[in-house]
């Protein structure tokens, strides 16, 4: 909540050394940060991670990213987005067809 994006890194690495795996929720929410910050680029590579280590199933994380992507301008990681929905047979939500 207050936006130090730049400890994230820091933290990940302390939870690994204490034996606190980062889950689901603990990526989204650092997507979600980078996404309010306006570091699209950042939050697309967590993303990214995301979907390589099968954390991306459904259309909440798509969602965040997609709102972040339409809030700071970025029409072509948010097409990538709709693409990548589609390949994955990612479902919309309501909100999605909102955004």
């Amino acid at each position: 909540r207050v936006g130090a994006m730049d400890a994230v890194s820091k933290l990940v690495e302390t939870m690994a050394i204490d034996g606190c795996t980062p889950d689901t929720i603990t990526y989204s929410t650092i997507v979600k940060g980078y996404c309010v910050k306006g570091d699209l680029d950042k939050a697309f590579e967590v993303f990214r991670g995301m979907q390589k280590n099968r954390m991306a199933g459904d259309s909440i994380i798509y969602n965040t990213v997609l709102d972040g992507c339409t809030r700071h301008g970025r029409m072509d990681l948010a097409d990538i987005l709709l693409e990548d929905m589609d390949k994955y047979a990612v479902v919309p939500s309501n909100f999605t067809l909102g955004i």
